[in-house]
């Protein structure tokens, strides 16, 4: 049986196919592409192995039916697999019925910026593969979804938690993928584990888990809250919000792209969202540059320690994402800074690839760098559902 999944997000999309057998172990995918476009008619699309193709087109169905030609053989596909960043009431990965998509077009009150183009993508498939193709929706905020209440109430009115205005969390997928690689890696077992794992890439976000258990995350209501990020903000206290939208000159339309693709290292920088830009330039004596990555390890530290205050005991550190695996700088900024916890980490296993322990074995805690596998995640959270007759009915 081969599985695909499919990451459909405002700037890309990311397509996996997966040989199943009835072997548990992690696999690679037999087949992968990447279309990331720079313009409303300009694209790339790559493939391990091949040549950037340049796209010309303002279709994304024509961009993803181009991605697909390039299957090894597109009968062998026996369900797509997509990550939903928002569902809402809905949190336990579903089939994909007229009702879900009803529930998931709902929930894009509550993720505008992602949620619309998850059901698009659900929905482009349904055209290029026809609607007898089973389809599974795994969603982002699942992984949270047991928080304790005190940690994911506002303090708002009581009746914003009866309309659902909370925090919901993000790139749960993630952080669970990671969470169990970290396991596996320690020779542990996850429900004897207290970790933070840090998702570190254009979007960022942290999350403490105990036992397995997600009990607190620095995103909230929306992917907005939290660390300071590529292009987003992060949190911003609401008084200064509020007097913003007081200005002539501030909609709330304005501000939320201001919030959400103008501010963060962008913002900061005024130069790019990308930390290894920003890294030549500060070392070349750019302040903004250096102004902005300093900004963003300090909101890293601060809410690594609000992670802390949900944990017991810290029994290792997790670092992922484009940022998190690559910024190799961040770790010691990073790591320095735990008052009273020595940690070590091993020159030598900070510059190899992989997944690996960056730390000393002496270091007080355990800190890794681990290469977030979400499409992996994502087909063991559908395999259930695929192997489950009942499902189907």
């Amino acid at each position: 049986m081969q599985l695909l999944t499919f990451n459909a997000g405002s700037s890309s999309y990311k397509l996996s196919g997966f040989e199943i057998t009835t072997a548990a172990e992690q696999t690679d995918p037999v087949w992968q592409v990447q279309i990331d476009w720079k313009t409303d008619r300009a694209a790339t699309l790559t493939q391990p192995g091949q040549p950037v193709q340049m796209l010309d087109s303002s279709d994304r169905r024509a961009w993803l039916e181009i991605a697909l030609e390039t299957l090894p053989d597109r009968s062998a596909i026996a369900a797509v697999v997509h990550r939903v960043v928002h569902g809402g009431q809905q949190q336990a990965p579903a089939v994909v019925t007229p009702e879900l998509k009803a529930t998931i077009a709902a929930a894009a009150n509550l993720a505008p910026l992602h949620n619309p183009l998850n059901l698009a993508g659900i929905e482009q498939m349904e055209q290029l593969f026809g609607l007898a193709m089973p389809q599974i929706a795994v969603f982002d905020t699942a992984f949270h979804q047991q928080m304790p209440v005190a940690a994911a109430i506002y303090g708002g009115p009581y009746h914003w938690w009866e309309q659902g205005y909370r925090r919901y969390g993000f790139h749960g997928i993630s952080h669970q993928y990671l969470a169990e690689r970290c396991a596996q890696l320690s020779d542990r077992s996850l429900s004897n584990l207290q970790l933070v794992t840090a998702h570190l890439g254009n979007g960022c976000s942290l999350a403490a888990i105990r036992n397995g258990h997600s009990v607190d995350t620095s995103m909230g209501f929306s992917p907005l809250e939290g660390l300071v990020m590529g292009s987003r903000s992060g949190t911003v206290d609401p008084g200064l919000l509020l007097h913003l939208l007081q200005q002539p000159d501030c909609s709330p339309s304005q501000l939320s792209t201001v919030l959400n693709q103008q501010s963060g290292l962008l913002g900061l920088s005024g130069r790019s969202n990308d930390v290894r830009a920003l890294a030549i330039a500060a070392d070349a004596g750019d302040q903004r540059s250096q102004l902005a990555l300093a900004a963003f390890t300090h909101s890293l530290r601060r809410h690594l320690g609000a992670m802390l205050a949900s944990l017991t005991r810290l029994d290792a550190l997790v670092f992922a994402g484009g940022i998190g695996e690559n910024y190799r700088a961040l770790w010691p900024a990073v790591c320095e800074h735990f008052a009273g916890m020595p940690i070590r980490l091993d020159p030598e296993a900070m510059a190899v690839a992989g997944d690996r322990r960056i730390s000393t074995p002496d270091s007080a805690i355990t800190v890794w760098v681990i290469h977030s596998r979400e499409d992996w995640q994502m087909v063991q959270l559908a395999l259930p559902l695929l192997r489950s007759p009942q499902s189907f009915n």
